[in-house]
């Protein structure tokens, strides 16, 4: 469950044919060093952070790419398949917000 100082940044329809979305992109590009795992469907993706707080936000990126993003009272089914190794960084919510939006 999200909460205790821990995010998720949920990425729906993430991949096509193995790309990344432009919005993916932006997205992982802005969260250097989060740990990064496949969704159940195989096309999303769970990136992991620490920093966010408030309300969880819910949008459909220009590109067709879901973005959800939560930092408390939410459950995230985690498959452990890792797409980017790595850890749990501090990140801002605006520059993730800012990322999507120019994707």
């Amino acid at each position: 469950m999200c909460g205790g100082g821990i995010g998720c940044i949920d990425l729906d329809d993430a991949l096509a044919g193995g790309e990344l979305s432009a919005t993916a992109r932006a997205v992982l590009d802005a969260t250097p060093g989060a740990w990064v795992e496949l969704s159940q469907s195989g096309v999303g993706l769970h990136v992991f952070v620490a920093g966010l707080d408030g309300p969880g936000r819910r949008l459909t990126a220009a590109d067709g790419t879901g973005v959800e993003v939560y930092a408390r009272d939410r459950f995230i089914r985690m498959t452990g398949r890792v797409f980017r190794p790595g850890g749990v960084p501090v990140v801002d919510v605006n520059k993730i917000m800012e990322a999507v939006n120019v994707a």
